[in-house]
């Protein structure tokens, strides 16, 4: 028998279509939303690729989710992310854990697992990416300004 508590859990910070609640069940059923987190000193970019990084930018935050997830969902997030093909890099970063409304303090900073792409050139979104991430920030509570921030990506 399998004894839950044993299994190593760690803390994964999703910021681009990893906020999607559905994607993230069907790429890591059992992974549990821990809550809405700030990764501070860096800002949303679509990538020439098309799909979402992280820039380090002193003025600037970037609003996420937080899971939990097991070994078993990293390595499916690790294919996700095209670890392999050198599209991603995985990394840890340490990010605000935040109170609802999103106005209020950081209930604690913690460290969690990040994707960051291997290519920060400015780019286009792929069609339906970005739609799908306003959505969720939208369900998120993320604040205005920075659902704004996003749809200015549509320009």
């Amino acid at each position: 028998m399998l004894n839950v508590s044993l299994m190593a859990y760690r803390y994964y910070f999703g910021y681009g279509s990893n906020i999607v609640i559905a994607g993230m069940q069907e790429r890591c059923p059992g992974a549990i939303l821990v809550g809405v987190a700030e990764l501070p000193n860096n800002r949303f970019l679509i990538n020439s690729q098309g799909v979402a990084t992280v820039v380090q930018s002193p003025v600037s935050k970037v609003y996420g989710v937080v899971w939990q997830i097991t070994p078993d969902h990293e390595a499916v997030l690790d294919d996700y992310e095209d670890i392999d093909l050198e599209l991603y890099e995985r990394a840890i970063a340490q990010v605000n854990l935040l109170n609802l409304p999103i106005d209020s303090e950081p209930v604690a900073p913690i460290e969690a697992l990040i994707y960051i792409a291997t290519d920060e050139l400015s780019g286009i979104p792929m069609d339906g990416y970005l739609e799908e991430i306003v959505e969720a920030a939208i369900g998120h509570s993320f604040p205005d300004y920075y659902v704004q921030e996003l749809k200015e990506w549509f320009l």
